[in-house]
């Protein structure tokens, strides 16, 4: 669309609901989304506490309209934490727009704060078929997962931050060398 034209609408979500779940999800289809160009995901996974849906569209709209990027923002059922039971939900809600729209599947990424980067992390490791990158913000690796072996077929990259007051600083520290001894690339 001409950015000029002031009947463009405003973005906005559309609301992805799946029959057997009771959770909520949103998702950001950029108004240049051609189902011929096939397209990534990026899988939104909010730090606990209240979630601004309007900041995050800000933020991201115009990443998703530039990079042809389809944003995903499965909600937790308690908004002040994830479980790792919601991992399945949130598997369901990436299949569903995998099955929706043109996608390309070495363009999925996991990108999550605090409770969501966690999840992120559980998320990439299981599902390496589908997973390409874990974005984690101020996120640890869980205590309990245990790290697959790299496999160069099903490549996985890990982009994170190491916050200086973080109480989980030392943790991250820990997981990013974990991570590099065993040939990921962080």
């Amino acid at each position: 669309p001409d950015p000029s034209d002031k009947n463009v609408a405003a973005p906005k979500f559309i609301q992805i609901k799946l029959p057997e779940e009771s959770s909520e999800c949103l998702a950001y289809l950029p108004p240049t989304y051609d189902p011929a160009v096939p397209h990534g995901v990026v899988v939104y996974l909010r730090a606990p506490g209240d979630f601004d849906r309007e900041k995050l569209l800000t933020r991201w709209h115009q990443h998703c309209e530039d990079d042809d990027l389809i944003l995903l923002a499965p909600q937790p059922r308690d908004k002040n934490r994830w479980t790792p039971t919601e991992l399945e939900f949130v598997r369901k809600t990436v299949d569903h727009v995998i099955n929706s729209y043109s996608v390309d599947r070495t363009r999925v990424a996991m990108f999550g704060r605090q409770a969501g980067g966690a999840l992120g992390y559980l998320f990439a490791f299981r599902h390496r078929e589908l997973a390409r990158a874990v974005i984690a913000v101020d996120a640890a690796l869980p205590v309990r997962m245990r790290l697959p072996d790299n496999d160069p077929v099903k490549r996985l990259a890990v982009v994170t931050t190491l916050p200086k007051n973080s109480r989980v600083a030392p943790r991250i520290e820990q997981g990013v060398e974990m991570l590099r001894e065993m040939k990921y690339p962080v």
